[in-house]
């Protein structure tokens, strides 16, 4: 495990050492207690490497709870609209089918005059779709990879990705109806984030041996490589005694009409050709993830009606989508303050900041949640709380949702502002908790108990939530933790490598299937898991 690849909590680490597996996932909290079992005969030796390894598990479940969003703004088609032109690509084999009825009647000269009709017809048609296929969100989940949908047939799948070994992520295409695999792909290094568009698969990658970033673009149909390319390494030297720090880990791609965007670490957003991979502009927004000897994660860009936004460190930003060149740029008032990424909807900015580490002692854990003006980047409000927000707020439904936590002792809590900042209901949790996702009019997230000492968990459920009010829907008692929302659907990443998926209603099992490959680390604990779901109605 390396230090660089990682965020931390550098203060109080026997408490963040006795407590993690509260926040974390099944998997992660079993590698924990297999860690401390492990390290335990010599625990002031291991010291750095106990703290590398929570290092490296707060990353695991920011990443799946904060790495990039495709916006609801920055995809013009809805539903309704997919299944409209559905419909329509019918109706045209309808008319073909009543064509080529009349061609077995004509003469050949007819006939052939017919058939060019024909063709032409199905190739402006198809032109078209082409042109116009952007992906669309089908839930709103905070800091991860959201369930997108493309009115491209071939491309309809659930995706998703797993560790394949120790040090390869494998990305794999699972059928929509039978739930088999149908290909998968395997990329070097244990960070490996995906999007689809159209019938591409982007993902961003680092290779951890070579520190090398790389953009892959795969074809959604088969997994094949179109085309892919390699980014420069940017490493950075904070302190004598320490490796250098990895600031060229990628978010998740953003693809809008056409173009493949992805921010790094150290403060520069790339954009790209998505059919060629051929670099078109670079933007430095003079931020960098490295604060005060401690790496934050970089949340993935939005752009919305051609511009693309982010934030970093202290440090929030508007660029034309198109050119690279900057509209605006701005930071917080609030002094040390991280900013964990941004949200848009309509004309606002959503995005929420949280105290940084104090290395000399002692810690603020204060936070904010934010509205800005999109036009100019001015403040329009600010939600403050007593606890940290570790990632950006959801925006789903006309509200605004996000965890309130204290890292050191059981409690969350859950708010839900309106548009204003206006609190509308907040819910307190007695355990540590991250961030939970929406859609549908419902949020969802799911918290456990455990005994520390055995590494056991003592209990463990999954939560539905009426998003307007806060009540609960249901809560089911299964291992499992909510990944995406679609069309009705809850997804989430069970126990076991199991991917399971729930009647988002009424909490009835739809179906479940176990992926992946079993990796056994050197205690003999199982813990491979599916990381990440991504699908394509």
């Amino acid at each position: 495990m390396s230090h660089e690849d990682t965020s931390f909590i550098p203060e109080h680490l026997d408490q963040q050492i006795e407590h993690p597996a509260a926040s974390l996932a099944p998997i992660d909290q079993h590698l924990v207690q297999a860690l401390r079992q492990e390290h335990q005969a010599d625990a002031h030796a291991n010291a750095q490497s106990l703290q590398r390894a929570w290092e490296r598990l707060e990353s695991i479940k920011r990443e799946r709870a904060s790495q990039d969003y495709v916006k609801t703004a920055s995809q013009p088609f809805s539903l309704q609209e997919i299944q409209q032109r559905k419909r329509k690509l019918k109706k045209k084999d309808v008319e073909i089918s009543s064509r080529s009825s009349i061609k077995r009647t004509l003469s050949l000269l007819v006939a052939v005059i017919v058939v060019a009709v024909i063709v032409g017809s199905a190739a402006f048609v198809f032109n078209m779709a082409g042109k116009k296929n952007v992906a669309q969100t089908s839930s709103n989940t905070a800091g991860q990879v959201q369930a997108t949908a493309t009115p491209v047939v071939d491309s309809s799948g659930i995706y998703i990705t797993y560790l394949a070994d120790w040090s390869t992520t494998a990305i794999s295409k699972l059928d929509s109806h039978t739930h088999a695999s149908l290909w998968s792909y395997k990329s070097p290094g244990s960070t490996v984030n995906p999007a689809v568009y159209g019938n591409t698969v982007y993902a961003s990658a680092m290779n951890d041996a070579t520190n090398q970033p790389q953009l892959i673009a795969l074809d959604a149909i088969t997994g094949k490589v179109r085309w892919s390319t390699n980014l420069k390494p940017v490493l950075v030297k904070f302190q004598k005694e320490s490796s250098p720090a990895n600031l060229g880990y990628l978010t998740t791609p953003v693809i809008v009409d056409g173009q493949v965007y992805v921010f790094n670490r150290a403060g520069t957003v790339f954009a790209f050709d998505a059919n060629t991979g051929k670099q078109l502009w670079t933007y430095a927004s003079g931020a960098s993830a490295l604060v005060d000897g401690t790496i934050y994660d970089s949340s993935a860009p939005v752009v919305s009606k051609g511009v693309l936004y982010g934030a970093l460190e202290r440090t929030y930003f508007a660029v034309d989508a198109k050119t690279g060149k900057r509209i605006w740029t701005s930071t917080i008032n609030a002094q040390e303050q991280v900013l964990n990424g941004v949200q848009v909807t309509d004309d606002t900015v959503y995005a929420s900041s949280a105290a940084v580490s104090q290395h000399h002692g002692g810690m603020s854990l204060q936070s904010y949640v934010y509205a800005f003006n999109a036009k100019d980047g001015q403040q329009r409000w600010k939600f403050p709380t007593q606890n940290w927000i570790n990632v950006a707020p959801v925006v789903a439904d006309g509200h605004i949702y996000f965890f309130e936590r204290n890292p050191f002792a059981p409690h969350s809590t859950l708010h839900a502002l309106d548009a204003q900042g206006h609190e509308v209901w907040h819910n307190d949790y007695d355990t540590d908790l991250y961030a939970p996702i929406a859609g549908g009019g419902y949020v969802s997230f799911s918290q456990g108990t455990y005994d520390h000492t055995n590494g056991k968990i003592l209990s463990y459920s999954l939560y539905i939530l009426d998003g307007a009010t806060g009540k609960t829907s249901w809560e089911k008692d299964v291992v499992a933790d909510p990944s995406s929302i679609n069309e009705g659907v809850l997804y989430t990443q069970g126990a076991n490598r199991q991917l399971i998926a729930y009647d988002l209603k009424d909490a009835k099992e739809l179906w479940h299937g176990q992926y992946g490959v079993d990796l056994v680390d050197k205690t003999g604990s199982h813990s491979a898991s599916v990381q990440l779901i991504t699908v394509i109605p």
